[in-house]
């Protein structure tokens, strides 16, 4: 008996996550992204707030997957079982070049897979709400994510790719892409940082262009919404008169 009471409340608080998880996922990526900026200990930053920061994106994501297909969720899920356990990992082992690729390379493929899902989102017929507002900036912040973990792989597999990173912690590193990442999809470029090999200034290119594209997307999203919003005349073809349309009053025809 208890367990009938209490199942219903568990699909209650599921349901209740998977509906507002648009707008906790851009809560959880604005911490993410810049939470770090105002802290002051690098070192409790990259101990404590950066595991706990991932924990509750893998668990906003996996709210987000579940409203997806069966097909793909197990390879979703051990994704982000994988996203969380990442950053504990790199805790409780020593940092280095290689570990840092590989971490930077998970989370560029979480990322990215989280973008995807949110393009998907706003492609559904629908009309103008706020999960849509929301999964347009979601889709900005997915994509500034994807570009920081890209260039900061980069940077450990072609040292001093990069002019002007900070020569310290890999924590500062982050922080210096974080910083470079948004100045250059917001078209900002203030030159402090720059790419200086071959490989990181075309992939600066590809993300650059890629922002400049996603604008162009997301207001042909919501254009495309407003239009399915308004009446069926107005979006539909007009059907061709009939024979007897001559006949008919002119007022009926509109």
């Amino acid at each position: 008996m208890n367990a009938r009471e209490t199942d219903p409340q568990r699909r209650s608080w599921w349901h209740r996550l998977q509906e507002n998880g648009h707008t906790l996922l851009l809560i959880g990526l604005l911490q993410h992204l810049f939470i770090g900026t105002v802290l002051v200990d690098r070192g409790s930053y990259a101990r404590l707030i950066w595991p706990i920061n991932m924990l509750l994106l893998g668990a906003l994501s996996g709210a987000l997957f579940a409203q997806q297909q069966r097909r793909g969720r197990i390879l979703k899920a051990t994704l982000n079982i994988s996203v969380c356990i990442a950053p504990i990992w790199l805790v409780a082992v020593a940092p280095s070049p290689e570990r840092m690729m590989m971490l930077s390379g998970l989370y560029v493929v979480f990322f990215v897979t989280l973008f995807i899902e949110t393009l998907q989102f706003m492609a559904r017929p629908g009309k103008i709400n706020a999960d849509l507002i929301v999964s347009a900036i979601n889709g900005q912040l997915l994509l500034l994510e994807s570009a920081i973990f890209t260039m900061q792989g980069l940077y450990y597999v072609f040292p001093n790719s990069f002019t002007g990173i900070t020569d310290g912690s890999y924590t500062d590193r982050y922080l210096d892409m974080v910083y470079f990442c948004t100045i250059v999809l917001t078209s900002v470029g203030f030159g402090d940082i720059a790419p200086s090999h071959h490989a990181t200034r075309l992939a600066v290119s590809i993300f650059a262009l890629t922002s400049h594209i996603y604008s162009v997307v997301i207001v042909g999203v919501l254009i495309g919404r407003y239009t399915g919003s308004l009446p069926p005349f107005l979006t539909q073809p007009s059907p061709k008169p009939s024979k007897s349309a001559s006949t008919q009053d002119p007022g009926q025809l509109l």
